[in-house]
């Protein structure tokens, strides 16, 4: 019985390092694959996709017939970003956002709103932080500030690695982002990573080697809070998500189909002829084209295959499928008459799934919007270079401006004066919905202008004499 128990523990120690190894493997390639898949989808969006070496990379080609089609151009559609745009509607017009104190009433001297101001790449920061989360699922929002540069700059990682504890895998402890390197042949780094979360903040090499970021005294994050905003939704079972895969999916799909038409349509047509009742050899004393009187062996037949492709039942059928991968987004290929214009409420008819899935993305937002508020509140109180003070224990009102649907001039009218009658606006609300970019008292400026001509023109208008002298030049002696 002895070399039995002595031999149990070598065996289940032997097992259990076997089991772990082979644990790490599957994950290690799990992760491999995932990042791929990201890496895809990324692509798709960006329209990489396109170039030849692509095509052969996701199958689009087969290399068996590389020799074949290699000559003729690389053709690919590109739904993906249309409809991932499309979809993200929720930064199309920059939210109003409004700071509030203890007692929920909105602070004078707001001072984020002066740092949105002051840093014209907050809101298309925003947008596309939006678009790559409906098309990843999972990205960060990073804000950094450049010293040397005295500003603030924005970035969107979506290549990054998360870590949660044994006990929560549902949200993370903390990141680890690669940052990006000049690849030109003189100036390669060695990969470096950016470890975030709420206590450290510091970078590293594949080997674990540690240094600061820029001028920090030490690895701790002087913000004391992880300097990201972690765009996901909210996680049930699995923090990742695999975004619109089977957006990407069908895009592929339709790809490959796209080509293979485009191919089948040049190779046939040109019909194919066939030689009967002759040698090999013979084959190349047949000359064809239209200037050749085409003969072949005593005996033999030559004739054409006959090609008949359906291709309109083909194209039916691709449009058919393109409508099929937009219904799945409460989207809609437009083939109507564009002179005949729908009314602003048959649209939101028409348009109700898109808005209702706002809605939802909306209720998301408003949480990352006020994460994203703590955030820059930590930083400009670290960083006294930029000057904001933004106060302690204040919340944020945000308001994402309502989709506008077009209208005829007379319902445009009529929407105005209802709303001016009940004070429910201005006229410098209405001009700044026509030209977002005035300020208010750009706006007030225009419009004490317009009152001043208007009045002129008015007082003109009553006097015929008046218009009459300044026709003339002057007054009629």
């Amino acid at each position: 019985m002895e070399p039995i128990k002595f031999i149990y523990p070598l065996v289940k120690d032997l097992s259990y390092e076997m089991i772990v190894e082979s644990i790490k493997e599957a994950r290690k390639k799990n992760i491999d694959d995932f990042r791929k898949h990201r890496q895809m989808l990324r692509d798709f969006y960006d329209n990489n996709q396109a170039t030849l070496e692509y095509l052969f990379k996701w199958g689009f080609i087969d290399y068996k017939t590389k020799a074949i089609l290699s000559h003729l151009p690389g053709i690919s559609r590109n739904i993906t970003k249309k409809v991932i745009d499309r979809i993200s509607m929720c930064y199309r017009v920059p939210p109003t956002r409004a700071l509030l104190n203890a007692k929920d009433k909105p602070i004078k001297d707001d001072q984020y709103n002066l740092f949105i101001q002051d840093n014209p790449a907050f809101h298309p920061w925003l947008k596309n932080a939006e678009r790559r989360f409906n098309l990843l699922g999972n990205v960060l929002l990073r804000p950094s500030f450049i010293k040397d540069q005295n500003e603030m700059k924005f970035f969107i990682e979506s290549d990054y690695i998360a870590y949660f504890t044994y006990y929560d895998p549902l949200h993370p402890i903390g990141y680890d982002i690669p940052m990006r390197v000049d690849v030109e042949s003189s100036k390669v780094k060695q990969e470096k990573w950016l470890f975030i979360n709420d206590d450290f903040m510091f970078y590293h090499d594949q080997n674990g080697n540690a240094e600061t970021v820029g001028d920090l005294p030490d690895f701790k994050n002087p913000y004391s809070i992880a300097p990201l905003v972690d765009f996901s939704d909210f996680a049930v079972d699995d923090y990742w998500s695999l975004g619109e895969k089977n957006l990407v999916e069908a895009n592929r799909m339709l790809n490959i189909m796209t080509l293979t038409g485009m191919y089948g349509f040049h190779f046939q047509s040109f019909d194919q002829p066939y030689v009967s009742g002759a040698d090999e050899s013979d084959i190349g004393q047949i000359r064809l084209g239209p200037h050749n009187i085409a003969f072949g062996p005593e005996g033999s037949t030559m004739s054409l295959l006959g090609y008949n492709p359906n291709f309109s039942g083909m194209t039916e059928w691709l449009g058919t499928f393109n409508q099929t991968i937009l219904d799945d987004h409460g989207l809609q290929a437009s083939f109507e008459d564009p002179s005949n214009i729908a009314s602003g409420v048959a649209l939101k008819i028409k348009n109700q799934e898109l808005l209702e899935n706002r809605q939802d993305k909306i209720d998301l937002f408003r949480l990352k919007e006020g994460e994203l508020l703590n955030v820059i509140s930590a930083m400009t109180e670290y960083h006294p270079e930029l000057k904001y003070k933004i106060p302690k224990d204040t919340k944020l009102r945000i308001n994402f401006e309502e989709i506008e649907f077009p209208v005829t001039e007379q319902e445009e009218r009529d929407q105005y004066e209802f709303e001016r009658k009940n004070n429910f606006t201005t006229p410098i609300e209405w001009l700044k919905s026509k030209d977002p970019d005035l300020t208010d008292d750009a706006a007030q400026e225009l419009l004490d202008k317009n009152k001043e001509v208007n009045q002129t023109q008015v007082s003109l208008a009553g006097n015929k004499d008046n218009i009459t002298d300044l026709l003339r030049g002057g007054k009629n002696e």
